[in-house]
C-alpha cells in the first residue's frame, strides 16, 4: 500500500496496486463482519473482494512474478471461502436440505467448488490457484478422516476424486507449459 500512496510504482501495474488497496479495505470490513457473526454482510463483502481479485488477476495473467503468485493464491483462497460462506449463509437462513439429504448437498457443493477451481485454474494457467484448491480439499478430507466413524464415505470419495482431478489438471498445465517452452526453442 505504501507504494501506491508514495507513488513508487516501478515495475508494477498501478491499477493492480489500487485494486489491492481497495481489496484490503473490503477484507478489513469482512474480518469485522465475520468476527461479529454478521454472515449476510460477510458474504456481501466477500463478493466485491472476489470480483476485484478477478480483475487484478486478469491483469496479471501470464506473468511469472511473485506478485502474480500471491494474487492467485489470494484469489484461490477467496474462491474457496466464498463457496463456504454461501453455504454458511444458506444454513443461517434455515436451509436444511432433508431431501435428497445433507450428504448429497455436501457432495454437490464440493463438485461446484471443484468445477470453479478447475475452470479458473486452467483459464489463468495458475498452479498456485489450483494448489489452493488442492489444499482446501485436503483439509476437508483430513477433517472427515479424523472424525471418521464409518459414515459419509460418499463425501470422502468425492473429495479424493476432486483432489485427483486437481492433480491431473496441474499435470496437464505443466505439460502444456513444457510444450510451449519446447516450441520456443
Amino acid at each position: 500500500m505504501l507504494r501506491v500512496i508514495t507513488g513508487d510504482q516501478e515495475g508494477h501495474d498501478p491499477i493492480v496496486q489500487w485494486l489491492f488497496v481497495i481489496i484490503n479495505l473490503f477484507n478489513g470490513l469482512w474480518i469485522l463482519a465475520w468476527h461479529y457473526d454478521l454472515i449476510g454482510l460477510s458474504l456481501g463483502l466477500m463478493i466485491p473482494i472476489l470480483m476485484l481479485l478477478i480483475m487484478a488477476s486478469k491483469r496479471l495473467k501470464g506473468e511469472k512474478t511473485l506478485t502474480a503468485v500471491a494474487f492467485f493464491v489470494y484469489l484461490g483462497w477467496i474462491t474457496v471461502a466464498t463457496v463456504a460462506n454461501v453455504t454458511t449463509f444458506l444454513v443461517s437462513l434455515g436451509f436444511n436440505p432433508i431431501e435428497p439429504g445433507p450428504v448429497l448437498w455436501t457432495v454437490l457443493i464440493i463438485l461446484v467448488a471443484l468445477i470453479i477451481i478447475v475452470i479458473t485454474g486452467v483459464y489463468f494457467k495458475s498452479f498456485s490457484y489450483l494448489l489452493v484448491g488442492l489444499w482446501s480439499f485436503s483439509g476437508i478430507l483430513s477433517k472427515h478422516l479424523n472424525d471418521f466413524d464409518g459414515r459419509h464415505l460418499e463425501v470422502i470419495s468425492v473429495v479424493v476424486v476432486a483432489m485427483m482431478t486437481i492433480i491431473v489438471t496441474l499435470l496437464f498445465l505443466l505439460a502444456m507449459s513444457l510444450q510451449r517452452q519446447k516450441l520456443k526453442k
